[in-house]
């Protein structure tokens, strides 16, 4: 059953969170939270973003959480191929750009981006603090797989919209994806992890592994893996499963040569 949705930042703040420490269960670093000081993070004020984020998403980002990645890994991925956005990194005055390109869509100043793809494929998260709602793009794909609380962009009162460079027309194309309550968002993601839709890797890399039993035969062994290593139960063995990862991956693992020398 679909939530009804309605924006609330102590909820939004609290499913973040609930988020990233189921993440940090099943494969981050225990310490790759940062919680919010009580008064909020320092963050630069309206000015300083370009475009410009209303009070209500400058609200919201001072008092969210974030994920800090550990020495030797550049950023943290919170699901296939879409790396966290850590909003306390802003230094300085700006303007601070830290929407997705024009070319992909256009975002009013109510709405968020908490994850990010570093490439052409994989994964953008938004947060509307106007509709109380999360967004799910992969814009490779387009507006595939719309939900009930998706827009047709023919029916949106007042949308963005803008020539480009090259006369090309550009719009709010995130409207069109999957979107859900900001709850069911982050329950359908972790459900995705539970079922070991998508796998994380030891570096924190997270893909794609939906293909059924014998077609995938790399991805059947990363899912036994997690598995023989109690996932997803209580007696889920993280560090056993995490080390056992690395060695699949073929990577040199220092922590298990510590432990071999105990």
């Amino acid at each position: 059953m679909t939530s009804t949705p309605g924006y609330d930042r102590d909820a939004t703040i609290a499913a973040v969170t609930s988020y990233y420490e189921f993440l940090t269960r099943m494969y981050l670093p225990e310490d790759s939270i940062m919680y919010p000081p009580p008064e909020g993070w320092s963050i630069p004020e309206r000015q300083t973003f370009s475009p410009p984020k209303d009070d209500t998403v400058l609200d919201l980002v001072r008092h969210l959480p974030y994920l800090e990645p550990p020495e030797d890994w550049e950023e943290i991925f919170i699901y296939e191929k879409c790396i966290a956005v850590n909003y306390t990194y802003l230094r300085g005055t700006g303007p601070h750009n830290i929407d997705p390109t024009p070319e992909e869509t256009l975002l009013p100043s109510h709405v968020v981006m908490l994850g990010f793809t570093p490439g052409r494929n994989g994964h953008y998260i938004f947060i509307d603090t106007k509709r109380g709602t999360g967004t799910l793009c992969d814009f490779q794909k387009g507006g595939k797989g719309g939900t009930e609380l998706s827009q047709n962009l023919d029916n949106v009162e007042g949308a963005l919209t803008r020539t480009g460079d090259t006369g090309e027309e550009l719009k709010e194309h995130w409207r069109e994806h999957p979107t859900y309550a900001i709850s069911d968002l982050f329950d359908m993601l972790r459900k995705q992890f539970q079922d070991l839709e998508v796998v994380p890797h030891a570096n924190g890399e997270v893909e794609f592994r939906r293909f059924p039993p014998g077609v995938d035969t790399a991805g059947d062994a990363l899912k036994a893996i997690f598995r023989e290593c109690g996932w997803p139960a209580e007696a889920y063995r993280k560090s056993d499963c995490m080390r056992r990862i690395r060695k699949f991956d073929g990577e040199s693992d220092e922590e298990d040569e510590d432990d071999d020398d105990e």
